[in-house]
């Protein structure tokens, strides 16, 4: 049932069986409790689950991520090291050490992106506290369609193809190890936006392309399909019909949506007008001069949400009710990005009260457009 994503389905059949055996593995229940949004419940399983099974790594990983959902950042990085030896990061058998709290001034460090290409765009803003460490020589390993956006950002860094980097190092991390090496907490964050530099040519270009007139708004309503919570974080386009109320020219929407899902924006919700330029988006870096010739990009959890955030852009980002463990409890904001405001699903499943709240909010900002957000 869990699988199925029915997870009060799923909690009442664990119950049954925990009933039976109380001594059963209880991790599915534990998760099956956070997609209630009843992550407090689950951290007591997790902890039982711990107890029992004491190297379990991936029990320990998803107590890790629930308290990181939590904000207890300084307890869930130490937890979420355990994804090490788990599928979520494939491990990297160096004779090399494993950077943790070794002093690296006058070293060599290798730095590899770990999983999707939003959440390298996420953990990539740590670099300029490991260049203030001194090293001799920082090269990242990052998936090529990043390559060019993150020279442009990081020229101080050397850039080398995914697990293509030479033997020639001392210490390496993923960048998904530097919260915990810089022992990241809420209050501590590397927030600075933007730390990624589209190219000044290719703004240039759209601006001149995109023209006068209107708040310029960018689209992306799903994710792609490979992620395992895609199903719940992305929605149709036609959910996003309550934006066809606003004035088409007080408010002018672009898709950025990529993926089999872009044919959606051939045959928008009535009223929706949508401009389509995503033929032309053939990189990252592409995107991101996209991204920042818009006054306001309104997109589902996917990359295109790390990107806006990392380039400054204002985002709005209508959230599913189990939701990713970086956008926290309770908070229409995000310590992560500073531009982003989040929107939350009341009801599992059901994005009418995101989208209506934003049409509303989007109304008020193009009839007051000095307002802030």
């Amino acid at each position: 049932m869990e699988a199925l994503d029915r997870p009060e389905e799923a909690i009442d059949a664990y119950r049954q069986a925990i009933a039976l055996n109380p001594k059963l593995w209880t991790i599915g229940y534990a998760t099956a409790l956070e997609k209630l949004g009843r992550t407090e419940e689950a951290l007591g399983h997790y902890r039982l689950l711990k107890d029992r099974e004491p190297t379990f790594p991936l029990g320990h990983l998803n107590y890790g991520m629930a308290l990181l959902r939590k904000g207890r950042l300084n307890e869930g990085w130490k937890e979420y090291d355990w994804r090490r030896f788990t599928a979520t990061a494939l491990p990297r058998n160096y004779p090399q050490p494993l950077w943790r709290e070794q002093d690296i001034a006058g070293k060599r460090l290798l730095l590899y992106a770990e999983q999707g290409l939003g959440d390298t765009m996420l953990m990539i803003r740590y670099v300029p506290l490991v260049l203030a460490k001194r090293p001799l020589k920082v090269t990242l390993e990052c998936q090529p369609e990043l390559a060019e956006l993150f020279s442009r950002s990081f020229p101080q860094i050397e850039l080398a193809p995914m697990k293509g980097s030479s033997s020639e190092f001392d210490l390496h991390a993923s960048l998904f190890d530097l919260p915990l090496i810089f022992n990241t907490t809420l209050e501590t964050i590397p927030a600075t936006v933007p730390y990624l530099k589209p190219s000044a040519e290719k703004l240039a270009s759209w601006r001149n392309r995109l023209g006068a007139g209107g708040m310029k708004i960018g689209l992306v309503w799903a994710g792609g399909a490979s992620n395992t919570l895609n199903r719940i974080r992305s929605m149709p386009l036609s959910a996003m019909a309550p934006l066809a109320g606003l004035d088409p020219k007080a408010a002018r929407f672009i898709s950025l949506q990529k993926g089999a899902p872009a044919k959606e924006a051939a045959t928008p919700p009535a009223g929706l007008v949508i401009e389509d330029y995503t033929a032309d988006l053939k990189d990252f870096d592409e995107t991101a001069a996209l991204i920042a010739s818009l006054d306001l990009v309104i997109t589902v959890d996917t990359a295109v949400a790390h990107l806006s955030g990392a380039l400054g852009q204002k985002i709005w980002l209508p959230l599913p009710f189990s939701w990713f463990w970086l956008y926290l409890e309770n908070r229409s904001d995000s310590p992560w990005y500073p531009t982003m405001r989040l929107f939350r699903q009341s009801v599992r499943g059901d994005w009418s009260g995101p989208m209506e709240q934003i049409a509303a909010e989007l109304q008020q900002l193009i009839q007051s457009p000095r307002r802030q957000d």
